[in-house]
């Protein structure tokens, strides 16, 4: 088994995080795709599907959540981990560098009648809580990406902590082909399973571990393709008149009656462990 240095060598070097400043200047690239993913967002309609989904709801009857509790959401992004939780919990903080994404939150949680969530607004590096959460969460969130980061996680945790991220094989059919397309090689992304596993298990942790599979398919305008990826592309430093020439290529070779097919296929991982 390869030794915690050569798991944190082999980690920064695939993803590329870089000192703090570089991460926190990265956040800032994300913010016109956050908000676009927000404006997307449902916040009308039956919302209830919100309340349950397969991890929350194994962390309730585990008992890692708790009704009495209070709970940090990392990377909190529109609330589709914070809102369950809050259902099942005392309070919850929401904390997420998108402003737009915290107020689709907000509007969801109010169209639910939850009262208990209070919405952070910034950098989770940034982040420097008045006293511990009972559990510290995080779903999807490339802040959580060194020992460092774990275990200032587990700082701010008083009894546990969960880690919802990616294992091999998850993909998005035409992103992954147009990020090729594009020769970008993105850095700071999400840290896989097996990589956060192995980081607790060394540091002496006894880490448990849920799957899940989460496939669906979204079909694109041409309009709605254009403006996804007009604020997806710029992160990676990519100018326009290089990305939508290519993409008004791709568009025409793979569109079929004015809609591309996306499929999205996640096979998810949920790491949770008790804090020493």
């Amino acid at each position: 088994m390869k030794t915690l240095a050569e798991i944190e060598k082999e980690w920064e070097e695939t993803h590329l995080y870089g000192d703090l400043s570089t991460r926190l200047e990265r956040a800032k690239r994300w913010l016109p795709y956050y908000a676009f993913l927000a404006e997307g967002a449902s916040v009308g309609g039956d919302l209830t599907g919100l309340l349950h989904n397969e991890f929350t709801d194994r962390l309730i009857r585990e008992k890692k959540l708790l009704p009495e509790d209070s709970v940090l959401d990392i990377g909190a992004g529109t609330g589709n981990y914070t809102i369950p939780m809050a259902a099942a919990c005392r309070e919850a903080a929401a904390l997420d560098v998108s402003p737009e994404s915290l107020r689709v939150l907000s509007s969801r949680a109010e169209a639910l009648g939850l009262t208990n969530i209070r919405t952070v607004e910034l950098p989770w590096e940034e982040y420097r809580p008045e006293s511990p959460y009972d559990l510290v969460f995080s779903s999807m969130c490339t802040a959580i990406c060194s020992t460092e980061e774990l275990l200032r996680m587990e700082s701010m945790a008083k009894r546990c902590c969960g880690i919802v991220t990616v294992m091999p094989g998850s993909r998005d059919s035409h992103r992954k082909a147009i990020l090729s397309g594009l020769d970008i090689h993105p850095d700071g992304m999400i840290g896989d399973a097996l990589t956060f596993y192995q980081i607790l298990y060394h540091l002496g942790r006894y880490p448990e571990t849920a799957c899940r599979t989460v496939r669906y398919t979204t079909a694109f305008t041409r309009e709605r393709f254009f403006a996804q990826y007009r604020a997806y592309l710029p992160i990676f430093g990519v100018r326009e008149d290089i990305y939508l020439p290519y993409l008004e290529r791709y568009w025409t070779e793979n569109a079929v009656n004015g809609t591309l097919s996306e499929t999205t296929e996640l096979h998810l991982a949920m790491i949770t462990w008790s804090v020493p």
